[in-house]
């Protein structure tokens, strides 16, 4: 079986070798008898295109070359000294959209960056420390471009741009500020300069505070007026601008307060000494907690030649000896009436002096308490003793003053109330007031001051007497 293979095989050989040199015989006959055209180049070769090295400076560094600058013959033995396709690769970029114009292809990659024409607005804008920052659209501006800047704020008119300023369109028509220029460095209010550097016209030194320069060398003259309070009149420690000022100089008011809760501890004011220091004879004292501050006003005692000489006041009628039993003026503070002393029958110390109150109110239903509806002068009838005294002390302005009138009933209660008994000199008698009674008017009202007994006495009755203003 294997013999017949390799016989076979043998075969097969011989019969292929016998196809070759068949085909080589045809192949000869032919070459024999066919001519070929010639085989020298017509040129000598030429290089008319880039190099590989060139392509790859290209890419790399953008470096320009020229086509065909380089040499087909070899000088040496072929090398492999130029660069590969993978270099070439490596070396070719890659493109975004992003980085070129819309107008331009590269690689088959179109840019997307819009080509920005005409007048583009801003985006958006915000203020930092000095700085306005503008946020500009995407895109390409050449020369001839420009972005809009604008505003929206209602704050930007011309009504709050200085005057002649021209601002983004807008020219300003804001002028000066009432005492000065349209510079704020002109401004009175801001200006720091040298006074005298400014002249308005409506400033004079009637409106500027005293002391105060301004203008062309004027001095201001204006004082504090229109205070009618002296600092007795005001809170201790608080501090004001009161009547008659001279300067800027602030005044400290010396009023006490009045401490009223004392008022409720008038119940141990008593016969049996309750609350008093010693209630042993003759030391006995009473508990005057409750009692106002009574002080000699200002010039108390007064001396007004009466309280010295043996010549009466004046009053109705004309002739009576009557004067006052000294010339001390006491100031209640809670009420702040001031109080004379009783009226007496001659010298300083001459004892109190009694007299009738016999009078006509001649004002109408309805006026006032304080009013004194009664006729002012000394020598009137209508007045009657007691009235006309107290106006005697205003014909001689008595301590001052020329308002001194007959106390009221409620004004005598409320002395006696804030301590009168304690304070006032001479307060051991029924003192007349100008209050009628009510139901009769021939009747008027009197209080004893020592006591703080109130009862209605006929008009024509003797009783003591003394002012208040």
């Amino acid at each position: 079986m294997n013999k017949k293979i390799k016989n076979i095989k043998i075969k097969t050989v011989l019969r292929e070798t016998a196809i070759i040199a068949l085909s080589l015989l045809a192949v000869l006959s032919v070459a024999t008898t066919a001519h070929a055209g010639s085989l020298t180049p017509s040129a000598s070769p030429t290089a008319q295109s880039y190099t590989f090295s060139d392509i790859l400076a290209r890419l790399v560094a953008n470096t320009s070359a020229t086509a065909g600058n380089h040499s087909l013959n070899a000088t040496t033995t072929p090398q492999a000294t130029f660069p590969t396709l993978t270099q070439l690769y490596n070396a070719i970029p890659t493109i975004y959209a992003g980085d070129f114009l819309a107008s331009s292809t590269y690689f088959g990659v179109t840019g997307s960056v819009a080509v920005k024409t005409g007048n583009t607005a801003v985006a958006s804008s915000s203020a930092q420390s000095t700085s306005l920052i503008f946020t500009i659209p995407t895109g390409y501006y050449s020369g001839a471009d420009s972005v809009t800047v604008s505003t929206t704020s209602a704050s930007f008119i011309a009504a709050n741009i200085a005057n002649g300023t021209y601002l983004f369109g807008i020219t300003g028509t804001l002028t000066g500020y009432a005492y000065g220029g349209n510079s704020i460095d002109q401004v009175l209010t801001t200006a720091t300069g040298t006074p005298g550097n400014y002249n308005p016209s409506n400033l004079i030194a009637s409106n500027v505070k005293s002391g105060i320069t301004f203008g062309t060398s004027t001095t201001g003259s204006l004082l504090p007026s229109g205070g009618t309070a002296s600092p007795s009149d005001v809170t201790s420690g608080k501090t004001f601008f009161g009547s008659s000022q001279t300067d800027w100089n602030l005044q400290t008011g010396t009023a006490s307060i009045i401490d009223y809760s004392l008022w409720n501890l008038q119940t141990i004011d008593d016969w049996l000494c309750s609350g008093a220091t010693s209630c042993t004879s003759p030391t006995r004292t009473e508990y005057t907690a409750e009692e106002g501050t009574w002080s000699n006003v200002s010039g108390s005692p007064f001396n007004a030649g009466f309280a010295t000489s043996s010549t009466p006041l004046n009053y109705f009628p004309v002739g009576a000896q009557v004067y006052l039993m000294s010339g001390v003026v006491k100031q209640d503070n809670r009420t702040g009436l001031w109080w004379s002393d009783a009226a007496s029958t001659g010298a300083v110390t001459a004892v109190a002096t009694s007299t009738t109150n016999i009078f006509t109110l001649t004002g109408s239903a309805g006026v006032g308490d304080g009013t004194r509806p009664w006729d002012t002068a000394t020598t009137t009838v209508t007045n009657g003793n007691s009235i006309n005294f107290c106006n005697a002390l205003n014909d001689i302005s008595f301590g001052g003053h020329t308002d001194w009138y007959l106390p009221t009933q409620k004004q005598l209660m409320q002395a006696y109330i804030n301590g009168s008994a304690n304070n006032l000199p001479n307060p051991g008698f029924n003192f007349w007031s100008s209050t009628e009674l009510y139901n009769n008017t021939a009747y008027a009202w009197t209080v004893y001051l020592g006591f703080g007994t109130t009862n209605p006495n006929t008009k024509a009755l003797s009783n003591y007497v003394r002012c208040v203003r």
